[in-house]
Protein backbone atom coordinates (compact mmCIF):
# COMPACT_ATOMS: atom_id res chain seq x y z
CA UNK A 1 0.00 0.00 0.00
CA UNK A 2 2.66 2.10 0.72
CA UNK A 3 4.10 2.19 -2.97
CA UNK A 4 0.17 2.97 -4.03
CA UNK A 5 0.65 5.67 -1.59
CA UNK A 6 3.63 7.31 -3.83
CA UNK A 7 2.13 6.50 -6.84
CA UNK A 8 -0.89 8.77 -5.58
CA UNK A 9 0.85 11.44 -3.94
CA UNK A 10 2.51 11.86 -7.21
CA UNK A 11 -0.43 13.77 -8.28
CA UNK A 12 -0.23 16.53 -5.83
CA UNK A 13 1.27 19.72 -7.31
CA UNK A 14 4.11 19.95 -4.79
CA UNK A 15 5.19 19.63 -1.03
CA UNK A 16 7.03 16.83 0.94
CA UNK A 17 6.72 13.42 2.59
CA UNK A 18 5.72 13.40 6.11
CA UNK A 19 5.76 10.47 8.67
CA UNK A 20 4.42 10.96 12.15
CA UNK A 21 5.67 7.36 14.27
CA UNK A 22 8.81 6.38 12.92
CA UNK A 23 10.10 3.67 15.34
CA UNK A 24 13.42 2.03 13.97
CA UNK A 25 13.13 3.87 10.35
CA UNK A 26 11.47 0.82 8.07
CA UNK A 27 8.90 3.21 6.46
CA UNK A 28 10.63 6.02 5.87
CA UNK A 29 13.66 3.54 4.39
CA UNK A 30 10.71 2.27 2.06
CA UNK A 31 9.47 6.02 1.27
CA UNK A 32 12.81 7.30 0.43
CA UNK A 33 13.20 4.52 -1.99
CA UNK A 34 9.42 4.77 -3.44
CA UNK A 35 9.60 8.63 -3.85
CA UNK A 36 13.06 8.31 -6.14
CA UNK A 37 11.10 5.90 -8.42
CA UNK A 38 8.00 8.21 -8.53
CA UNK A 39 8.21 11.56 -7.11
CA UNK A 40 10.22 14.72 -8.26
CA UNK A 41 14.26 14.66 -7.30
CA UNK A 42 14.97 16.05 -3.85
CA UNK A 43 11.33 15.69 -2.20
CA UNK A 44 12.00 15.97 1.28
CA UNK A 45 11.13 13.13 3.78
CA UNK A 46 10.53 14.33 7.41
CA UNK A 47 10.41 12.00 10.48
CA UNK A 48 8.74 12.80 13.91
CA UNK A 49 8.78 10.68 16.57
CA UNK A 50 9.76 10.50 20.69
CA UNK A 51 12.41 8.14 19.58
CA UNK A 52 11.66 6.92 23.40
CA UNK A 53 9.15 4.60 23.40
CA UNK A 54 5.29 5.63 23.38
CA UNK A 55 3.92 8.16 25.74
CA UNK A 56 1.24 7.98 27.77
CA UNK A 57 -2.61 7.85 26.72
CA UNK A 58 -5.51 8.71 28.59
CA UNK A 59 -7.81 7.20 26.03
CA UNK A 60 -8.17 3.02 27.57
CA UNK A 61 -6.23 0.90 26.29
CA UNK A 62 -7.69 -2.71 26.14
CA UNK A 63 -6.31 -6.81 26.07
CA UNK A 64 -3.18 -7.00 24.70
CA UNK A 65 -2.49 -3.20 23.53
CA UNK A 66 -2.29 -2.95 27.47
CA UNK A 67 1.08 -4.45 26.98
CA UNK A 68 1.92 -3.61 23.20
CA UNK A 69 0.90 0.65 23.55
CA UNK A 70 2.27 0.93 27.21
CA UNK A 71 3.84 3.97 27.81
CA UNK A 72 7.44 3.00 27.03
CA UNK A 73 6.46 0.16 24.24
CA UNK A 74 9.27 0.80 21.31
CA UNK A 75 11.76 2.44 23.05
CA UNK A 76 14.07 0.44 21.76
CA UNK A 77 15.21 2.94 19.49
CA UNK A 78 16.75 5.85 19.34
CA UNK A 79 17.31 9.52 16.75
CA UNK A 80 21.37 8.32 16.34
CA UNK A 81 20.38 4.83 15.27
CA UNK A 82 17.80 5.93 12.94
CA UNK A 83 19.13 8.87 11.62
CA UNK A 84 22.43 6.58 10.56
CA UNK A 85 20.01 3.71 8.50
CA UNK A 86 18.25 7.05 7.07
CA UNK A 87 20.34 9.98 6.81
CA UNK A 88 18.56 11.16 3.77
CA UNK A 89 15.37 11.86 6.44
CA UNK A 90 15.14 14.75 8.50
CA UNK A 91 14.15 13.79 11.63
CA UNK A 92 12.68 15.41 14.59
CA UNK A 93 12.60 13.91 18.27
CA UNK A 94 9.92 14.97 20.37
CA UNK A 95 5.92 13.89 21.15
CA UNK A 96 3.92 15.58 18.91
CA UNK A 97 1.99 17.84 21.02
CA UNK A 98 5.34 19.87 22.09
CA UNK A 99 5.30 21.28 18.88
CA UNK A 100 3.04 24.11 17.32
CA UNK A 101 3.43 24.21 13.82
CA UNK A 102 5.44 22.97 10.81
CA UNK A 103 6.48 25.87 9.85
CA UNK A 104 9.63 25.90 11.92
CA UNK A 105 10.86 22.78 9.93
CA UNK A 106 10.55 24.03 6.62
CA UNK A 107 7.12 22.29 5.80
CA UNK A 108 4.87 24.19 4.33
CA UNK A 109 3.04 21.52 1.95
CA UNK A 110 2.79 17.88 2.47
CA UNK A 111 1.77 15.66 -0.67
CA UNK A 112 1.94 12.48 1.79
CA UNK A 113 1.41 11.56 5.22
CA UNK A 114 1.66 8.61 7.06
CA UNK A 115 0.27 8.75 10.36
CA UNK A 116 1.02 5.64 12.41
CA UNK A 117 1.05 7.33 16.00
CA UNK A 118 -0.85 4.39 17.44
CA UNK A 119 -2.55 6.31 20.05
CA UNK A 120 -5.64 9.09 20.50
CA UNK A 121 -3.53 11.71 21.52
CA UNK A 122 -0.85 11.29 18.42
CA UNK A 123 -3.34 11.20 15.79
CA UNK A 124 -4.65 13.71 17.29
CA UNK A 125 -1.59 16.14 17.41
CA UNK A 126 -0.30 14.67 14.03
CA UNK A 127 -3.76 15.55 12.47
CA UNK A 128 -3.40 18.95 14.12
CA UNK A 129 0.21 19.43 13.11
CA UNK A 130 -0.69 18.48 9.14
CA UNK A 131 -4.20 20.66 9.27
CA UNK A 132 -2.58 23.55 7.49
CA UNK A 133 -0.46 21.79 5.22
CA UNK A 134 -2.20 19.67 3.44
CA UNK A 135 -3.66 20.34 0.10
CA UNK A 136 -6.16 19.02 -2.41
CA UNK A 137 -4.79 15.84 -3.56
CA UNK A 138 -2.97 15.27 -0.26
CA UNK A 139 -2.53 11.06 0.52
CA UNK A 140 -2.83 10.69 3.96
CA UNK A 141 -2.01 6.52 5.09
CA UNK A 142 -3.79 5.61 8.30
CA UNK A 143 -2.03 2.64 10.44
CA UNK A 144 -4.26 1.79 12.13
CA UNK A 145 -7.91 3.09 10.93
CA UNK A 146 -9.24 -0.33 10.56
CA UNK A 147 -10.05 -2.51 13.31
CA UNK A 148 -7.66 -5.88 12.95
CA UNK A 149 -9.32 -9.18 12.64
CA UNK A 150 -7.64 -10.61 16.00
CA UNK A 151 -9.61 -9.40 18.82
CA UNK A 152 -6.66 -8.83 21.25
CA UNK A 153 -6.42 -6.00 19.07
CA UNK A 154 -10.13 -4.65 18.78
CA UNK A 155 -9.24 -0.69 20.75
CA UNK A 156 -6.55 0.11 17.65
CA UNK A 157 -9.17 0.78 15.61
CA UNK A 158 -10.88 3.11 18.88
CA UNK A 159 -8.00 5.64 19.40
CA UNK A 160 -6.92 6.46 15.09
CA UNK A 161 -10.30 6.98 14.36
CA UNK A 162 -11.70 8.55 16.79
CA UNK A 163 -9.43 11.68 16.14
CA UNK A 164 -9.51 10.92 12.65
CA UNK A 165 -13.57 11.51 13.37
CA UNK A 166 -13.16 14.94 15.58
CA UNK A 167 -10.49 16.05 13.16
CA UNK A 168 -12.44 15.92 10.01
CA UNK A 169 -15.44 17.17 12.39
CA UNK A 170 -13.85 20.05 12.99
CA UNK A 171 -11.68 20.96 9.74
CA UNK A 172 -14.16 20.09 7.14
CA UNK A 173 -11.49 18.34 5.17
CA UNK A 174 -13.47 15.56 3.26
CA UNK A 175 -11.06 12.10 3.21
CA UNK A 176 -11.84 9.62 0.32
CA UNK A 177 -11.15 6.15 0.80
CA UNK A 178 -8.75 4.84 -1.77
CA UNK A 179 -8.18 1.57 -0.33
CA UNK A 180 -7.85 -0.56 3.13
CA UNK A 181 -6.02 -3.55 4.55
CA UNK A 182 -5.91 -4.92 8.30
CA UNK A 183 -5.32 -1.50 9.86
CA UNK A 184 -4.20 0.34 6.95
CA UNK A 185 -6.08 2.95 5.10
CA UNK A 186 -4.87 5.14 2.33
CA UNK A 187 -6.86 8.03 1.88
CA UNK A 188 -6.95 11.41 -0.17
CA UNK A 189 -7.92 14.87 0.41
CA UNK A 190 -10.66 15.92 -1.67
CA UNK A 191 -12.73 18.76 -2.54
Amino acid sequence: MMEKAVQLSAGCPSGCIVEFGVYRGDALLAFRDLAKKYLPPNTEIYGFDSFAGMPKTAVPLTRALTRDWAEGAFGDTNLKTVRRRVPSARLVKGVFSWHSSLLPFGIEKVRLAHVDADIYEGYRDALRLLTPCVQLGSVLLFDEGQCPDNPEYISVRDHGERAIREWQNSTGIKLEVIESQWTQVLTQIVA
